[in-house]
């Protein structure tokens, strides 16, 4: 066998080997990735507001709001007035349906200032809530202010509704004005954050919620040729390579 020939077949024997080997790399570091992947899913939280200006009527009809405009009412508010022998009454009540709002007690729902946490750490309440009540006797037209949302401006009501099976968070921006008799109710926004079980602020109108930390991102290592080794030792090898990206990673934050 001449040398020409002895180098062709070394040629071929090498450059099947190192075929193999770079389709394991592949193979390997398509498995990593898809791996990473799986473990944590790019967070895609968002923040939808409505602009409104919407004003709450006496009316013995519950007027609905719908907080992602997907159709379904989510929360309904019932403003009325009713009279009694001696006295004149103005109501606010708030209807959470099958959702949740934001309540002080067994009774009230709370009037949230700008910047309150609104999510799972909150005490939601169901079912129909009161508002605020307002009490003016005939004889002496003095009235009796009852409830937490008696002359408050631009105070929010946190909710806890559901889009299809997942739980939103989200808050409605209500000013509530007594000039005596009756209540003067006032819708000016909403909104709700679009990731399911995120917290947000009340105000906050865009962008991520900083209310509570969300899933970080893990961006894969790029493999480099020193990892072609231990990759292509198999399972064994991978697990290696996964815990010495993870060992760079902590030290990253770390510093």
């Amino acid at each position: 066998m001449n040398h020409s020939t002895h180098r062709g077949k070394a040629r071929k024997t090498l450059s099947r080997a190192l075929d193999s080997q770079l389709k394991l790399y592949v193979l390997s570091a398509g498995a990593a990735g898809a791996s990473l992947m799986a473990f944590v899913q790019p967070a895609a939280a968002e923040v939808v507001y409505t602009q409104v200006h919407r004003v709450i009527p006496i009316s013995p009809d519950f007027q609905y709001i719908d907080i992602n405009g997907d159709g379904v009412p989510d929360v309904a508010f019932l403003h009325y007035t009713y009279g009694l022998s001696y006295s004149q009454n103005s109501v606010i009540r708030i209807d959470a349906h099958k959702n949740a709002v934001v309540g002080i007690n067994t009774r009230y729902a709370e009037p949230l200032v700008e910047g309150s946490v609104i999510g799972a750490s909150a005490d939601f309440k169901g079912g129909v809530r009161s508002m605020a009540h307002n009490l003016v006797l005939d004889a002496a037209r003095k009235s009796y202010k009852l409830g937490p949302w008696n002359d408050v401006q631009n105070r929010y009501l946190g909710v806890s509704f559901k889009i299809g099976s997942e739980t939103h968070y989200g808050w409605i921006r209500m000013s509530v004005s007594d000039p005596i008799f009756p209540f003067n109710v006032l819708i000016t926004g909403y909104a709700y954050e679009s990731m399911p079980n995120q917290s947000l602020r009340a105000g906050q109108t865009s962008g991520d919620s900083d209310a509570q930390p969300l899933v970080k991102s893990v961006q894969p290592a790029i493999p480099t040729p020193a990892s072609l080794g231990m990759l292509a030792t198999g399972f064994h090898g991978l697990q290696l390579w996964r815990r010495e990206g993870q060992d760079k990673e902590i030290t990253n934050d770390a510093e």
